[in-house]
């Protein structure tokens, strides 16, 4: 069976002829460019994809959200500094705010202020959420598409591909 065939097995509730694999190998590829020893298109590229394959390990669409998150109520600011990715979020019922920090050791990002820091948090926190609408977006799913008509290997398709 190919990797594609054992997940959609699982699915239908059939047994695969072993448990599929899908391996995240983001944060190496992620790795790997910041090191210069791949370009840095490489996770966007058909490269990519033959990476998965020469390892055989089943790829999907890491960190992947079919969606946007639109708030018009609300006063959204998303900025970086040096190392620091921010966010700053403005409600009636105060101002919430993260941070998130790249760590170069492990080429990786990490919480180091989180939205949500005390109880007096959660009035503005609700307030952003319930006022949040979420909109379909597949452009990632819809660029990696010809990917999964590639080759039965693949299994990268969209929720729309269905």
């Amino acid at each position: 069976m190919t990797h594609r065939e054992r997940v959609l097995a699982v699915l239908n509730r059939q047994k695969p002829d072993v448990v599929p694999w899908f391996g995240d190998l983001d944060y190496w590829a992620t790795a790997l460019i910041h090191r210069g020893e791949k370009p840095q298109d490489f996770k966007s590229s058909d490269a990519y994809l033959d990476w998965h394959r020469d390892l055989g390990v089943g790829f999907y669409l890491q960190g992947y959200f079919p969606f946007k998150a639109i708030n018009e109520r609300c006063q959204v600011r998303e900025w970086n500094e040096r190392n620091l990715r921010r966010r700053q979020i403005e409600t009636p019922f105060g101002t919430l705010g993260e941070t998130w920090t790249w760590l170069e050791n492990s080429f990786a990002e990490a919480p180091t202020e989180h939205l949500v820091k005390s109880v007096a948090d959660l009035r503005a926190y609700r307030y952003f959420n319930e006022t949040t609408r979420y909109e379909p977006d597949y452009a990632l799913a819809d660029r990696r598409r010809p990917w999964s008509a590639i080759s039965e290997w693949c299994c990268a398709t969209s929720p729309r591909a269905r």
